[in-house]
């Protein structure tokens, strides 16, 4: 870049850090609420204490009051990975996007137009250009400022009156105000303007019929987060609509008629009071994305999706109506590349899975088996993410289900897995229930409160098996799961030589990481050395070459983490908090390993 000098800035202890991020985001402790600001407190705290990265947070933050908002930010950062920290492809996410719906072509896949946003991102960034865009997103605005109504977050209780809206106005950002209603009369006539974002004003609840009608070229329009019922009968006229958006409008029951809208790309209508598929649904030949999560089952015919003809994102609730469709038509599957959907039912879910069109055409997924009804806030966890961004995301979500003696079956190419909450659950992999191949390309592994869960594989399990069983595992995270003694056997840890991260946390009866069980596994790593070790140590030396993490926490009864050497030349963070009873670990990762002791525990960080 040019500099003719590199300074090294430190990391800011967590008190100078969380300083630092109030001044930045603008405003004292106290004017938040105690919800909001135990939420911004561990954002601080995922900025590792790095001064850009709490500035840009904390700057991006400014004006939010609501804890959904909060969560939101929290979700990302909490994702970024293995302490990295990219906020720059956070924002650049949302950049991309609003990218892709203002120079939208529709004769090129979404996927495409994707790919060229992040084209035009990487060229900011080779001419340092992207803080500047970042900044620019941040407040909502693009060049010709003469053309736009800048009023986001301005605390404003009414829209701005009629002789405001002047006729050559191209965007209008009125996101996150206090508007109560748009009153009937409220007219505005501007016959250019392509964006009109009304999101977050969470009182917003009646706008006048006529509001839309002199407005013949509107684009994009959000009302997503308003409280609205009814949403206008004037939008059934604006045919240049390309992306509609109103997701987390819970109170929104009545759309019109949306035949007229055959431009239109993208419809979120997620956690709105929507029962039934909108009229004229099916006529929106050119819909490439669209968002039917809702809490109760949605009315729509079976045929619906075959006549989405360019339909290449789909994402919807208690998904019995997108088996029943796709056991109808095996095109109506191939033409997706992005699906999100819910399942109730162990057997819909997998004949789903099993649908060659699922397995050969599917570029993206999240499938979620719950059988309790999912959260309405739309800011929570899953439905935070943009599967179309992420083409790679390959994710399967298992809540609140019985599993025992039930055959659940996961996708073969499935890289995310998340259980929690279930019942029954003794093995994760045994000779049934879920079955073995599915695990080979597992990258990340949650396991949440499985109490029955005592080990992750069968004693009895085909061995043969166990050797490519989660041989891509790179991040393995497991809590609640007070079932278990040993987290895994000496036999199966020696065989993950990708993992990369460990974290452990609150299983009460836990009492060592590595199991003595070794007398399988043939140990094939650094044959010399490995024999010398064994010579002088009744426990064998596992080698853990990508081990960058180990964190363990909470664990009363934890005594040990391996009774022998673990090499781990990749090592930066150990810490064991909370775990009263454990003896230091016999880890060598390349240089000294220092070992400093607090109140709470033992960490170490290189």
């Amino acid at each position: 870049m040019g500099c003719k000098k590199v300074i090294k800035v430190k990391r800011l202890y967590f008190e100078d850090g969380w300083d630092l991020f109030f001044e930045s985001l603008g405003v004292f402790p106290e004017e938040l609420s105690s919800k909001v600001e135990n939420i911004a407190l561990i954002v601080a705290d995922e900025c590792e204490g790095f001064p850009l990265a709490i500035v840009r947070t904390a700057t991006s933050m400014k004006g939010e009051t609501k804890a959904g908002e909060w969560r939101h930010m929290l979700e990302c950062l909490e994702n970024l990975g293995n302490g990295q920290y990219e906020m720059d492809k956070w924002m650049a996410d949302h950049l991309i996007r609003r990218f892709v719906y203002e120079s939208i072509d529709e004769r090129k896949k979404l996927r495409l137009q994707y790919n060229e946003g992040r084209k035009m991102l990487h060229k900011l960034k080779g001419h340092s250009m992207l803080d500047k865009f970042l900044r620019v997103l941040a407040i909502g605005i693009v060049e010709e400022t003469s053309k736009i109504m800048r009023k986001a977050y301005e605390q404003l209780t009414e829209v701005p009156s009629d002789d405001q809206w002047e006729e050559d106005l191209q965007k209008v950002f009125l996101t996150g105000n206090n508007i109560q209603t748009i009153p009937d009369g409220t007219c505005p006539k501007c016959s250019q303007l392509s964006t009109l974002l009304l999101d977050g004003n969470v009182k917003l609840g009646y706008i006048a019929d006529e509001f839309f009608n002199n407005m013949p070229a509107l684009k994009i329009l959000d009302l997503s987060r308003t409280r609205i019922k009814c949403l206008p009968e004037s939008v059934s006229k604006l045919e240049c609509l390309i992306a509609l958006l109103l997701s987390g409008c819970v109170e929104l029951s009545y759309i019109p008629s949306l035949r007229k809208l055959k431009r239109l790309i993208s419809l979120d209508l997620s956690f709105t009071a929507i029962t039934k598929a909108p009229g004229g649904l099916e006529s929106l030949v050119n819909l490439r994305c669209l968002n039917l999560l809702t809490e109760d089952k949605l009315e729509m015919s079976d045929l619906l999706l075959s006549k989405l003809i360019n339909l290449e994102c789909l994402k919807v609730g208690w998904a019995q109506c997108l088996t029943d469709a796709t056991g109808q038509s095996t095109q109506d599957l191939e033409k997706f590349k992005v699906i999100v959907a819910y399942f109730r039912d162990i057997g819909y879910f997998n004949a789903f899975v099993k649908f060659p069109p699922f397995r050969d055409a599917i570029r993206s997924y999240c499938l979620t088996l719950k059988d309790s009804s999912y959260n309405r806030d739309p800011s929570d966890g899953l439905f935070d993410k943009d599967y179309i961004i992420n083409h790679s995301k390959k994710k399967v979500v298992i809540e609140d289900i019985f599993l025992a003696n039930k055959n659940v079956r996961l996708p073969p190419d499935m890289k995310e897995l998340d259980i929690s909450d279930c019942h029954g659950l003794e093995y994760l992999c045994c000779s049934s229930g879920l079955s073995f191949p599915s695990f080979q390309h597992v990258q990340t592994l949650r396991l949440w409160r499985l109490w029955g869960l005592t080990d992750l594989v069968s004693p009895n399990a085909d061995f043969l098996h166990q050797s490519t069983l989660f041989s891509h595992l790179a991040d393995l995270e497991i809590g609640g799961c007070n079932s278990m003694k040993t987290l895994m056997p000496f036999k199966l840890l020696a065989l993950l030589q990708n993992l990369s991260t460990i974290s452990v946390n609150s299983c009460e009866k836990m009492e060592e990481i590595v199991g003595e069980d070794h007398s399988v596994m043939e140990v094939t790593h650094g044959d010399a050395l490995m024999a010398l070790l064994h010579d002088n140590f009744s426990h064998p030396t596992i080698e853990l070459p990508m081990l960058t993490s180990l964190k363990l926490d909470n664990m009363p009864q934890l005594d040990v983490v391996y009774r022998g050497i673990m090499l781990c030349p990749s090592l930066q963070t150990f810490s064991a908090i909370q775990c009263e009873r454990l003896s230091l670990p016999r880890m060598n990762n390349g240089t000294e390993l220092l070992i400093g002791l607090t109140s709470d525990g033992c960490y170490w960080e290189k």
